[in-house]
């Protein structure tokens, strides 16, 4: 009898041990099925940001717009750098002749003046001329939805020139045979441009990936008359615009003269206007700067954002 029931009290662990693997089995195959949907989950997320960081890079398609680049460029630590792009427009204005543009240093007195609008100027003793004064609205860029960088296989930026004292002939010529050396990273050039307002010149290069091969090494010192100078080459890019959204602004301080009849040359009536325009009396005030366009002439103004 006691053996019996140690035999059944046996059978009854084995079972209870069979029933705990079981389990066990069951926990584990869900721990491998739920750590083999965290990997896939992981995959697509790096896949995922793998495509974010490519669409980020791929330029779209945009209308031209030029923009004049007017300044310096300053090297830096990419994580010091703002994660966006600003630019300073040049806005320009054409002025027809028998017109006057007028700059006050203080805007409120531009504002008077257009507020007033008819005036009368004294010529000298015994005449005297009608002018209206208007304000100058300019369409200024308040949005860059979508813009595209297109970097070119075929050209190179060149900067640093500055600091040679070859006329520029002779300095584009000799960067042209330096760089078409292949001891030089370098190949045959196409053409070479200088950028409007800027020292930089553009390498366009007959084959591709000769730019390449010049922007890896990146620095090179060159030896040009008596001179050894570092010149830096970068990536050229291609910006197009599109999407430009603008917004119409009104001129602080400068006002815009009409109906200016011709009957003094252009020194004498623009020294007539600032005398005038200079009087608090005649609700003027300082005038930084005026500019007559007699009838028959036209201007183009050139207005840029105020630092």
């Amino acid at each position: 009898m006691e053996r019996k029931c140690h035999l059944f009290r046996y059978g009854d662990l084995h079972s209870s041990l069979q029933e705990m693997l079981q389990l066990e089995k069951k926990d584990s195959n869900q721990l491998m099925q739920e750590k083999q949907a965290l990997e896939n989950e992981l995959n697509y997320l790096e896949q995922l940001n793998a495509v974010q960081e490519k669409i980020l890079k791929v330029p779209a398609a945009l209308p031209d717009r030029e923009m004049v680049f007017k300044g310096h460029v300053e090297e830096g630590e990419m994580e010091n750098l703002p994660e966006m792009l600003t630019f300073l427009p040049q806005i320009r204005y054409p002025v027809l002749g028998g017109s006057a543009l007028i700059t006050f240093e203080d805007p409120e007195v531009a504002r008077r003046i257009i507020q007033i609008r008819q005036h009368c100027i004294q010529l000298d003793e015994w005449s005297y001329i009608y002018v209206k004064a208007e304000a100058i609205t300019l369409l200024l860029p308040s949005f860059l939805k979508e813009m595209s960088l297109k970097q070119s296989s075929q050209q190179v930026l060149l900067s640093g020139l500055s600091a040679f004292s070859l006329p520029k002939d002779q300095l584009y010529d000799k960067l042209v045979l330096f760089f078409s050396k292949r001891k030089n990273q370098g190949g045959e050039v196409d053409r070479l441009e200088q950028l409007p307002n800027s020292d930089d010149v553009v390498l366009t290069f007959v084959d591709d990936g000769v730019a390449q091969q010049i922007v890896e090494k990146g620095l090179f010192q060159v030896l040009l008359g008596k001179e050894i100078h570092q010149i830096k080459a970068s990536h050229c890019l291609h910006g197009e615009i599109a999407d430009l959204q603008l917004h119409p602004s009104v001129c602080a301080r400068t006002v815009l003269l009409t109906e200016i009849p011709d009957v003094l040359g252009r020194e004498l009536m623009c020294e007539a206007l600032e005398i005038h325009f200079q009087k608090q009396s005649k609700g003027g005030g300082e005038v930084e700067t005026a500019v007559y366009i007699p009838a028959g002439h036209y201007a183009v103004a050139i207005f840029e954002e105020e630092d």
